[in-house]
């Protein structure tokens, strides 16, 4: 066993890297040519401004690296610490990468790199070390235009832009801690850079992402389909005796089965009086016969997740009473959704349903 880990170890360093680092670093889920076309519409919101995104650093510990929303949407790099430069004025932009090292490479294998067969993978027109960042940030200031970064925290894996926020606002008013963001110490550094104010980059690119392509339309869809296998699966295992996080366990298998890269919310298990809790997760309650489960739970894929609820009776049978609650709210979620149109305000939409409702 030994000798067959040295042999590996050998074929690894004496292979092309070219070859090899197809498969680290940059997705494969969505193609080079929509990245691309993703930051050509914001070249066209900022005009002759440049934007400056910066990916996420690195995970402490052994956990899996997963890039933020943000600067995934624009590149599809998932290589800690990139930065992304887009110029719009040159109609171009810059990926900025660490430089090679052997010692994570030993550790956890090739992944994309400063060099020409890299900008050819991710489709972006200069690459560069990323050592050199400051360098061309610079230069760019120095010519008086304007600069934009994302504002906002970044969100990774199993978080939203409102959580992040907050958690950003209470680590800033902590006054045992009082650290900025790495969003905001960003844009700190490019008013003190440039000597002008920077614009918020968020609004535009978020406007971009809520239209979604068709790619971006069939990872949903995958996403949703596998969140269903998952609570399925979790059906299935539902038995009186067994706690909730079982039944998570079991959705887990499902989703990792299919390739998540994580969950896209913390499970909400709920038996019975727990389901009371919009956000319910500790999961600890034993399951007894007789009672209703409440399960809420989605995977993390290629970066998009669904948010699939389901209520089901641990008996494995709707009692007469029971069904008739699982059926009022049928009535209702179909009256919600016949009434979702196109730039209509969940306000409306939610009057609409209630007049639907009192009239059955």
């Amino acid at each position: 066993m030994r000798r067959l880990s040295a042999l590996s170890t050998l074929v690894l360093l004496a292979a092309p890297l070219s070859s090899a680092r197809a498969q680290f670093g940059f997705t494969r889920a969505f193609t080079p040519a929509e990245f691309s076309a993703r930051r050509a519409k914001i070249m066209e919101r900022i005009g002759d401004g440049v934007a400056v995104i910066q990916g996420s650093a690195e995970i402490p510990g052994s956990l899996n690296f997963r890039q933020g929303n943000q600067f995934f949407y624009l590149t599809g790099v998932e290589v800690p610490r990139s930065v992304l430069i887009i110029d719009g004025k040159a109609h171009s932009s810059t990926l900025f990468l660490p430089a090679f090292n052997a010692a994570e490479v030993h550790n956890g294998g090739p992944v994309i790199i400063p060099d020409e067969a890299s900008r050819r993978m991710v489709g972006i027109e200069h690459v560069m070390v990323r050592d050199s960042v400051m360098a061309v940030l610079t230069h760019l200031a120095a010519e008086g235009r304007p600069f934009y970064a994302p504002f906002g925290g970044e969100v990774r894996g199993a978080s939203y832009t409102s959580h992040v926020v907050a958690y950003d606002k209470a680590n800033a008013a902590d006054p045992l801690d009082g650290r900025l963001s790495r969003e905001q110490q960003l844009v700190e550094k490019l008013k003190t850079l440039t000597g002008r104010d920077v614009q918020d980059l968020d609004p535009i690119e978020n406007s971009l992402r809520a239209l979604k392509s068709p790619a971006e339309i069939a990872a949903i869809r995958e996403a949703s389909r596998v969140a269903g296998l998952g609570l399925m699966e979790a059906m299935r295992a539902t038995k009186p005796g067994k706690y909730e996080y079982q039944l998570g366990a079991a959705a887990d298998f499902v989703f990792r089965n299919h390739n998540a890269q994580g969950f896209g919310y913390g499970a909400i298990i709920a038996v019975d009086t727990n389901a009371v809790w919009i956000h319910y997760r500790r999961a600890q309650s034993r399951m007894a016969a007789g009672s209703m489960l409440l399960m809420d739970y989605a995977p993390d894929i290629n970066y998009y997740t669904s948010d699939v609820t389901r209520s089901w009776p641990v008996s494995g049978k709707f009692t007469p009473r029971e069904r008739e609650l699982y059926g009022i709210y049928i009535t209702l979620f179909q009256a919600v959704e016949s009434s979702l149109q196109p730039h209509v305000s969940v306000a409306d939409i939610s009057r609409e349903a209630v007049v639907k409702m009192d009239s059955i």
